[in-house]
């Protein structure tokens, strides 16, 4: 079998072959972020096939990184390569990952592949994704008489004040009310439960 590819910087119609009798080829020296073209063309007792159709793919960016490993998004090692994400990165998660309390975890972009996110109370997601799906907990304690009853318990998004946006809140078994507040800090609503319970939003 051969296996023949070129990109940006060979001459359009000039391919570089690789001969393999194994069902998968590693390529070397790809340039990141580049899209190259390739096919695959058999050869049975000396005589080529006409191939496959020419396809592509894009190489990945220093910016993208994958969630592959169960664990904390803190962790180096859960990630792919190795390394905890920056604001600059977009990332794909393909395992269960979650955010322990004190950590901020930053991306630019995130996308859901396979894998969840589950935000513990103490901990933080920024990034920029449209309708990204996370679940986040928060420990409600007990109302004590002397208005302490207010807590956050969904991550703040810009411009949004429905409850419509936060799901699985809890059933009227439990005292509680929620009030969804309309009064903006530095441009953020505030989500807000009244619990006179002790019990964990999920």
């Amino acid at each position: 079998d051969n296996f023949g590819i070129y990109g940006d910087d060979i001459p359009a119609g000039e391919w570089i072959e690789i001969a393999t009798e194994d069902t998968s080829v590693e390529l070397t020296g790809l340039e990141m972020g580049t899209e190259y073209e390739y096919t695959i063309i058999g050869i049975i007792d000396g005589v080529e096939n006409a191939g496959t159709p020419i396809a592509t793919f894009t190489t990945l960016t220093e910016n993208d990184k994958f969630f592959i490993t169960e664990g904390n998004w803190d962790v180096a090692e859960n990630w792919l390569p190795a390394g905890v994400p920056t604001a600059t990165c977009n990332l794909t998660i393909q395992a269960d990952a979650t955010i322990p309390a004190g950590v901020i975890a930053l991306a630019n972009k995130v996308t859901i592949d396979g894998g969840s996110i589950t935000i513990k109370d103490g901990g933080e997601l920024k990034q920029n994704s449209n309708e990204l799906v996370v679940t986040f907990e928060k420990d409600i304690k007990g109302y004590t008489g002397t208005r302490d009853g207010y807590y956050l318990i969904a991550s703040p998004i810009v411009g949004t004040t429905s409850s419509e946006e936060v799901e699985n809140l809890l059933s009227n078994d439990y005292d509680y009310s929620v009030s969804w507040q309309t009064r903006q800090t530095s441009g953020v609503p505030l989500v807000c439960l009244y619990s006179t319970c002790n019990c964990l939003i999920i």
